[in-house]
């Protein structure tokens, strides 16, 4: 599941006016994925599952070469100098760099230490028929200088999707003949859960697959557009924006500046009857009064923080 880091920003100069912009994680093309390297030479290099004393960071729930399915459970320990405000970011890349997913991991132990500090994190991603990937975790940089990233990466293979799929297939005649039951005029077996879907023309179970037809509805410039309303001194032609998850009604991706070596940070976005409007943006904690009000699925908001501080697991829109 989604979650997502505490609010670290880099100062931006546009149109003359100095202003925060959020903070995305950001690799060097350069760097061999395959590697579990850091831009530090005191990052580990050993394999995930390894326990080394001198490694910054250690991860124990997912190692260099194992096949992964979306949410992957992120868990390890590093050294609090690794956390700001108990937080992380973490992120999957395609084999062709590309951004498919992105969460927070959080510290279970005091972070304001130079000792190591447990955290964990679930991380939803998209392959997109994709065979292989990247898990990326990075400290958490405020300064937004480079000479002080450090970055850990781990290079796995994405499970094969097809017994998934097989699941929300529809049935055979003989199958539903086992399932017993009378047919309605379009051959669902309502005893079996089926009901037909016009939209897609086939007998479904609503649990499995959702009759309503999700469209690709979102694009660059709805979203430049809802940037502008919210942050009305922002320069938007100066902005890259990276659109990963797109539901319809809601949307998520990245934004950067243009030719920024510090990157940007995230966005969530729903659309509305007034337009599509960023309801959460930055690389920090979303917090859950600003995304309740649109109803933005869990599988795509998987916690935010509620008016307490405290981590609220979303099991279903608000």
């Amino acid at each position: 599941m989604k979650k997502i880091a505490i609010l670290c920003a880099s100062i931006l100069v546009i149109s003359g006016c100095s202003y925060l912009a959020p903070q995305p994680i950001q690799t060097d093309p350069t760097e061999n994925v395959g590697d579990n390297t850091s831009t530090k030479e005191a990052s580990v290099d050993t394999p995930a599952e390894k326990d080394v004393e001198d490694a910054e960071i250690i991860i124990s729930t997912v190692a260099p070469g194992d096949t992964v399915t979306s949410p992957v459970a992120v868990k390890g320990k590093a050294l609090g100098t690794w956390f700001f405000e108990g937080t992380l970011p973490v992120q999957m890349e395609d084999s062709k760099g590309d951004l498919i997913g992105m969460a927070p991991a959080h510290a279970l132990d005091d972070w304001m230490t130079e000792d190591y500090v447990r955290f964990e994190a679930d991380l939803t991603f998209k392959p997109a028929g994709d065979t292989s990937g990247t898990i990326i975790i990075k400290n958490d940089n405020p300064s937004g200088m480079k000479e002080h990233e450090k970055v850990h990466k781990i290079k796995v293979k994405f499970a094969d999707t097809e017994e998934s799929s097989d699941k929300t297939k529809e049935p055979s005649k003989d199958d539903l003949e086992l399932i017993g039951g009378d047919t309605d005029e379009h051959g669902c077996i309502g005893p079996a859960g089926y009901i037909w879907c016009e939209s897609k023309q086939k007998c479904l179970r609503v649990w499995e697959e959702p009759c309503e037809e999700e469209t690709a509805t979102v694009t660059e410039e709805d979203i430049k557009s809802a940037f502008s309303k919210k942050y009305p001194d922002w320069n938007m032609d100066e902005m890259e924006i990276e659109i990963v998850d797109d539901m319809g009604k809601h949307a998520s991706g990245g934004i950067r500046e243009k030719g920024s070596e510090i990157g940007g940070g995230y966005w969530f976005a729903a659309k509305t009857t007034d337009g599509w409007i960023i309801a959460a943006d930055g690389n920090g904690s979303i917090f859950c009064e600003d995304i309740n009000l649109y109803n933005f699925p869990a599988d795509m908001i998987a916690e935010c923080i509620d008016g307490n501080g405290q981590i609220v697991e979303r099991t279903e829109s608000f």
